[in-house]
Protein backbone atom coordinates (compact mmCIF):
# COMPACT_ATOMS: atom_id res chain seq x y z
CA UNK A 1 0.00 0.00 0.00
CA UNK A 2 1.67 3.24 -0.81
CA UNK A 3 1.19 5.81 1.67
CA UNK A 4 -0.42 9.50 0.20
CA UNK A 5 2.33 12.56 -0.29
CA UNK A 6 1.41 15.32 1.70
CA UNK A 7 -0.03 18.19 -1.53
CA UNK A 8 1.43 21.54 -0.33
CA UNK A 9 -0.62 23.40 -3.47
CA UNK A 10 -3.81 21.31 -2.00
CA UNK A 11 -3.26 22.50 1.57
CA UNK A 12 -2.56 25.86 0.60
CA UNK A 13 -5.90 26.36 -1.63
CA UNK A 14 -7.60 24.66 1.31
CA UNK A 15 -5.91 27.61 3.96
CA UNK A 16 -6.54 30.18 1.20
CA UNK A 17 -10.23 29.03 0.99
CA UNK A 18 -10.78 29.36 4.56
CA UNK A 19 -9.16 32.77 4.60
CA UNK A 20 -11.63 34.30 1.92
CA UNK A 21 -14.42 33.07 3.59
CA UNK A 22 -13.17 34.83 7.24
CA UNK A 23 -12.58 37.83 5.47
CA UNK A 24 -15.88 38.01 3.50
CA UNK A 25 -17.66 37.58 7.37
CA UNK A 26 -15.19 40.16 8.79
CA UNK A 27 -15.90 42.75 5.56
CA UNK A 28 -19.82 42.57 5.86
CA UNK A 29 -19.69 43.20 9.60
CA UNK A 30 -17.65 46.34 8.97
CA UNK A 31 -19.88 47.42 5.70
CA UNK A 32 -23.43 46.34 8.18
CA UNK A 33 -22.60 46.53 11.79
CA UNK A 34 -26.12 46.75 12.88
CA UNK A 35 -27.87 44.29 10.98
CA UNK A 36 -25.01 41.89 10.39
CA UNK A 37 -26.65 39.47 13.89
CA UNK A 38 -29.91 39.24 12.64
CA UNK A 39 -27.99 37.92 8.72
CA UNK A 40 -25.55 36.21 10.65
CA UNK A 41 -28.93 34.57 12.76
CA UNK A 42 -30.69 33.45 9.40
CA UNK A 43 -28.01 32.36 7.39
CA UNK A 44 -27.04 29.97 10.68
CA UNK A 45 -30.87 28.53 10.84
CA UNK A 46 -30.99 27.94 7.14
CA UNK A 47 -28.10 26.35 6.77
CA UNK A 48 -29.01 24.33 10.09
CA UNK A 49 -32.31 23.12 8.31
CA UNK A 50 -30.52 22.30 5.41
CA UNK A 51 -28.00 20.18 7.07
CA UNK A 52 -30.61 18.53 9.00
CA UNK A 53 -32.42 17.64 5.66
CA UNK A 54 -29.08 16.12 3.60
CA UNK A 55 -27.51 14.28 6.44
CA UNK A 56 -30.28 11.74 6.44
CA UNK A 57 -30.42 11.76 2.89
CA UNK A 58 -26.18 11.44 2.35
CA UNK A 59 -26.70 8.63 5.26
CA UNK A 60 -28.72 6.32 3.32
CA UNK A 61 -27.02 6.60 0.39
CA UNK A 62 -23.75 6.15 1.53
CA UNK A 63 -25.22 2.79 3.70
CA UNK A 64 -26.79 1.89 0.20
CA UNK A 65 -23.73 2.52 -1.96
CA UNK A 66 -21.69 0.49 1.33
CA UNK A 67 -23.80 -2.69 0.20
CA UNK A 68 -23.59 -2.37 -3.34
CA UNK A 69 -19.83 -1.91 -2.86
CA UNK A 70 -19.87 -5.41 -0.69
CA UNK A 71 -22.32 -7.26 -2.65
CA UNK A 72 -21.84 -6.62 -6.37
CA UNK A 73 -18.78 -7.95 -8.15
CA UNK A 74 -16.05 -5.92 -9.98
CA UNK A 75 -15.88 -8.46 -13.13
CA UNK A 76 -19.94 -8.95 -13.27
CA UNK A 77 -20.01 -5.01 -13.72
CA UNK A 78 -17.15 -5.11 -16.14
CA UNK A 79 -18.46 -7.83 -18.21
CA UNK A 80 -21.86 -6.39 -18.37
CA UNK A 81 -20.29 -3.44 -19.86
CA UNK A 82 -18.30 -5.20 -22.31
CA UNK A 83 -21.11 -7.63 -23.40
CA UNK A 84 -23.21 -4.71 -24.24
CA UNK A 85 -21.11 -2.91 -26.02
CA UNK A 86 -20.51 1.03 -25.77
CA UNK A 87 -23.97 2.59 -26.70
CA UNK A 88 -25.81 -0.50 -25.12
CA UNK A 89 -23.96 0.15 -21.77
CA UNK A 90 -24.68 3.85 -22.03
CA UNK A 91 -28.40 3.30 -22.65
CA UNK A 92 -28.47 0.84 -19.54
CA UNK A 93 -27.04 3.22 -17.30
CA UNK A 94 -28.98 6.53 -18.56
CA UNK A 95 -31.67 4.00 -17.59
CA UNK A 96 -30.50 3.42 -14.46
CA UNK A 97 -29.46 7.06 -13.43
CA UNK A 98 -33.31 8.28 -14.70
CA UNK A 99 -34.80 5.54 -12.25
CA UNK A 100 -32.63 6.06 -9.22
CA UNK A 101 -34.52 7.85 -6.44
CA UNK A 102 -33.07 10.74 -4.64
CA UNK A 103 -31.06 14.60 -5.29
CA UNK A 104 -28.22 14.62 -6.90
CA UNK A 105 -25.76 14.68 -3.98
CA UNK A 106 -26.82 11.71 -2.66
CA UNK A 107 -25.98 9.66 -5.85
CA UNK A 108 -21.95 10.71 -5.46
CA UNK A 109 -21.28 7.87 -3.30
CA UNK A 110 -23.27 5.52 -5.40
CA UNK A 111 -21.02 6.70 -8.38
CA UNK A 112 -17.87 6.36 -6.44
CA UNK A 113 -18.62 2.44 -5.95
CA UNK A 114 -19.25 2.11 -9.70
CA UNK A 115 -15.97 3.87 -10.52
CA UNK A 116 -14.26 1.33 -8.04
CA UNK A 117 -16.19 -1.62 -9.32
CA UNK A 118 -14.51 -0.74 -12.91
CA UNK A 119 -17.12 1.42 -14.63
CA UNK A 120 -15.25 3.98 -17.01
CA UNK A 121 -16.03 7.91 -16.48
CA UNK A 122 -18.37 8.15 -19.87
CA UNK A 123 -20.58 5.53 -17.97
CA UNK A 124 -20.34 7.84 -14.68
CA UNK A 125 -21.35 10.78 -16.55
CA UNK A 126 -24.13 9.41 -18.15
CA UNK A 127 -25.42 7.83 -15.23
CA UNK A 128 -25.33 11.23 -13.65
CA UNK A 129 -27.07 13.14 -16.80
CA UNK A 130 -29.42 10.89 -16.34
CA UNK A 131 -30.34 10.94 -12.88
CA UNK A 132 -30.13 14.93 -12.73
CA UNK A 133 -32.49 14.97 -15.91
CA UNK A 134 -35.48 12.86 -14.07
CA UNK A 135 -35.70 10.79 -10.74
CA UNK A 136 -38.72 8.76 -9.41
CA UNK A 137 -39.36 11.61 -6.98
CA UNK A 138 -40.65 14.35 -9.29
CA UNK A 139 -42.83 11.97 -10.87
CA UNK A 140 -46.32 11.82 -9.26
CA UNK A 141 -45.81 15.92 -9.57
CA UNK A 142 -44.99 15.74 -13.27
CA UNK A 143 -47.88 13.40 -13.84
CA UNK A 144 -50.31 15.90 -12.00
CA UNK A 145 -49.20 19.15 -13.21
CA UNK A 146 -48.40 18.59 -16.89
CA UNK A 147 -49.56 14.75 -17.43
CA UNK A 148 -48.18 11.57 -18.95
CA UNK A 149 -47.14 12.67 -22.49
CA UNK A 150 -45.04 14.95 -20.85
CA UNK A 151 -43.69 12.82 -18.56
CA UNK A 152 -43.14 9.97 -21.60
CA UNK A 153 -41.22 12.40 -23.84
CA UNK A 154 -38.97 14.10 -21.01
CA UNK A 155 -38.02 10.60 -20.03
CA UNK A 156 -37.15 9.71 -23.41
CA UNK A 157 -35.16 12.47 -24.02
CA UNK A 158 -33.37 12.41 -20.41
CA UNK A 159 -32.48 8.80 -21.14
CA UNK A 160 -30.77 10.36 -25.11
CA UNK A 161 -29.33 13.09 -23.34
CA UNK A 162 -27.19 10.46 -21.24
CA UNK A 163 -26.59 8.59 -23.80
CA UNK A 164 -25.12 11.77 -25.68
CA UNK A 165 -23.50 12.92 -22.51
CA UNK A 166 -21.50 9.47 -22.29
CA UNK A 167 -20.67 10.21 -25.84
CA UNK A 168 -19.19 13.33 -25.65
CA UNK A 169 -17.31 12.26 -22.65
CA UNK A 170 -15.52 9.76 -24.81
CA UNK A 171 -12.76 12.13 -26.51
CA UNK A 172 -11.37 12.46 -22.83
CA UNK A 173 -12.90 9.31 -20.97
CA UNK A 174 -9.05 8.01 -20.63
CA UNK A 175 -7.97 11.10 -19.13
CA UNK A 176 -10.80 11.08 -16.36
CA UNK A 177 -10.41 7.52 -16.04
CA UNK A 178 -6.93 8.11 -14.86
CA UNK A 179 -7.50 11.03 -13.31
CA UNK A 180 -10.29 9.05 -10.85
CA UNK A 181 -7.56 6.32 -10.33
CA UNK A 182 -5.31 8.78 -9.09
CA UNK A 183 -8.08 10.40 -6.50
CA UNK A 184 -7.86 9.49 -3.05
CA UNK A 185 -11.30 8.40 -3.05
CA UNK A 186 -10.09 5.60 -5.08
CA UNK A 187 -7.20 4.45 -3.24
CA UNK A 188 -10.16 2.02 -1.38
CA UNK A 189 -9.55 -0.45 -4.96
CA UNK A 190 -5.36 -0.03 -4.22
CA UNK A 191 -6.30 -1.56 -0.88
CA UNK A 192 -8.11 -4.07 -2.35
CA UNK A 193 -5.26 -5.44 -4.72
CA UNK A 194 -2.46 -5.77 -1.61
Amino acid sequence: MKKKKFDIGTFLLDISLIFIVIAVIIIVIIIFPDIYPEILADSFRMGLNELITIIPIFLVATFLAGLVDIWVDKELVVRLFKKTGLLGGLFFISILGVITPGPIFAMFPVVLVLARKGVESHFLIAFIAGQTMMGPMRLPLELYYLGVNFLIIRAILSIVMGVISGLLTLPVSKWLNEDLKKQKALSYSEKEKS
